[in-house]
């Protein structure tokens, strides 16, 4: 598994966790999806006409069935004490050792261990927690996660963040678990997906319709994108890209279409190929090596 960027609680208006996001870290293992991870938990994840939205990301079995677990354990910690400013004017830090409670959160892993305090501190005893500690520490509180195809392990330090995933924990147990990626910040283009874990029962009503509606949306795109055959078509040809998306065409006379979808390409051999939004048509010339994509020599 590999470390989540950040780690974001998500609270009801009852003060309780009903989901916890773990970003994405800048690795390959955090852009290979979670169908391992589904597999364990018995998440369909694929929508389908007969299954979208939050419903095919939720397992179908009570969480206490699935195999998470917690441990509970101390962690021995660099703690600031206090900020000192030294005769130079530079600020210091005054730090002491201290005993930290905290607790794991994870799905068992498949591999053996003998116990699973073992599996827990292959990824805890490396971290001595500073960045985010204040002043009189006696209440922080600090999380990090872990996280891959099919595995996750949260781990939070601190008595408010121990209290706060025990609580989330225990919530789960009699009710099902929603596993997906989601984006926390959906208008940054290079931001990626991180793994959402959340108490179905406990989802607001408009946030299930805007993912079922979302799903629906997807789905009908698809459809017209199949209609037109021209994945098949370019598959044929031999062309070759990185990246292939479509998106709903506005005004056919405006971007001289007949069709209702439009695509961004981003082909290979860059050095002799245009990327960018290209018709239906623009890629059936590209076939013929005509059109808008193939560079003039």
């Amino acid at each position: 598994m590999r470390q989540s960027h950040k780690v974001h609680v998500i609270y009801n208006d009852q003060g309780s966790i009903d989901a916890i996001h773990l970003e994405a870290g800048g690795c390959a293992e955090h852009e290979w999806g979670i169908d391992r991870l589904n597999d364990k938990l018995g998440i369909k994840g694929q929508a389908s006409r007969s299954c979208f939205g939050l419903d095919c990301r939720t397992s179908d079995k009570k969480t206490k069935d699935l195999g998470i677990i917690t441990v509970e354990f101390k962690k021995r910690m660099d703690v600031i004490k206090e900020m000192l400013v030294s005769p130079s004017g530079k600020q210091v830090e005054k730090s002491h050792k201290r005993q930290v409670p905290a607790i794991a959160l994870f799905i068992k892993p498949n591999y053996h261990f003998d116990d699973m305090m073992e599996f827990v501190d292959s990824y805890n005893k490396t971290w001595t927690h500073r960045d985010e500690l204040v002043e009189k520490t006696a209440d922080f509180e600090a999380y990090r996660a872990y996280w891959d195809q099919g595995n996750f392990i949260v781990l939070a330090y601190g008595k408010k963040a121990v209290k706060k995933i025990k609580t989330f924990f225990e919530n789960a147990q009699e009710n099902n678990l929603s596993c997906f990626l989601a984006n926390n910040m959906p208008n940054n283009p290079f931001s990626r997906s991180g793994l959402t874990l959340a108490i179905y029962q406990s989802v607001p009503e408009e946030v299930k319709n805007m993912m079922a509606s979302y799903d629906v949306k997807q789905m009908d795109l698809d459809d017209l994108v199949a209609k037109t055959k021209i994945v098949d078509k370019l598959q044929s040809a031999g062309k070759r890209y990185h990246a292939l998306s479509p998106a709903l065409v506005q005004d056919k006379a405006k971007d001289n279409t007949q069709h209702e979808v439009k695509f961004f390409l981003n082909p290979w051999e860059q050095s002799k190929n245009n990327f960018g939004w290209f018709t239906v048509e623009d890629l059936e010339l590209w076939i013929e090596n005509k059109g808008p994509i193939p560079k003039v020599s």
